[in-house]
């Protein structure tokens, strides 16, 4: 069962989205938000019920989640939620740092002020959610923070390449702080707000290497969560 006092609301709210897209934008917040977990099975006729609307606009949220990599179809089997394990993980991190690497070489040369600027209010907030540990929070700025670069980079096949993965990005970056002792977690966000503020540094700069070396190096800090991640 699913809570759909959320879905009642946004139907109330936004009567003039179709309802594929409400219930696409319904499941993608549950998906990400870990309220509905990996593994969980996701049948169609029974979501359309509990939503109370028809199986057509299901199945468009259910295939568009499956192109975000947050659904998984199997054939003959119920699409589930993606399941989440240490390989498939650590295999999108090296996509990320392939992407986001060549990124900040490109954005020490092209970044706009109005972007650095954006990017440094984005790493201040992340600062913020770790201090006062707001860690459910902090997915979502750090988040922010990396799709800011890569559109620094000002380059739309690089964009392009991130925006198949930027979902898939979001739902390990929940589920893996959602994984681990809060003590640890804070140490393992304080150095990443380090390499934040390093990145921003060198766009500063103009040093593209040392940009996206620290970059590189923020990345590779989530494996440290590895170690923790039951």
């Amino acid at each position: 069962m699913i809570d759909t006092t959320r879905f009642t609301q946004m139907k109330r709210d936004k009567p003039f989205t179709p309802l594929g897209e409400l219930v696409y934008l319904y499941l993608y917040e549950e998906i990400i938000r870990m309220n509905l977990l990996p593994g969980t099975k996701l049948n169609e006729s029974r979501l359309a019920d509990e939503l109370e609307v028809s199986r057509t606009p299901v199945k468009y949220a259910l295939n568009r989640l499956s192109d975000e990599l947050l659904v998984t179809k199997t054939e003959g089997k119920p699409m589930m939620v993606s399941p989440m394990n240490k390989q498939d993980t650590k295999k999108l991190l090296e996509a990320c740092v392939a992407i986001e690497s060549k990124a900040a070489r490109l954005a020490a040369s092209r970044i706009a002020q109005e972007q650095l600027e954006h990017m440094e209010e984005l790493a201040r907030e992340c600062r913020r959610t770790v201090e006062n540990e707001r860690f459910a929070d902090h997915a979502g700025c750090d988040h922010a923070f990396h799709c800011a670069l890569i559109a620094a980079a000002d380059n739309n096949y690089l964009f392009d390449m991130y925006k198949i993965i930027e979902s898939r990005l979001l739902h390990n970056r929940h589920f893996m702080l959602n994984s681990i002792r809060r003590d640890r977690l804070k140490a393992i966000l304080t150095t990443a707000s380090r390499h934040h503020d390093a990145v921003l540094n060198a766009l500063r700069l103009g040093f593209g290497d040392i940009a996206a070396s620290e970059i590189e190096q923020d990345i590779n800090g989530m494996s440290e969560i590895f170690g923790e991640w039951k």
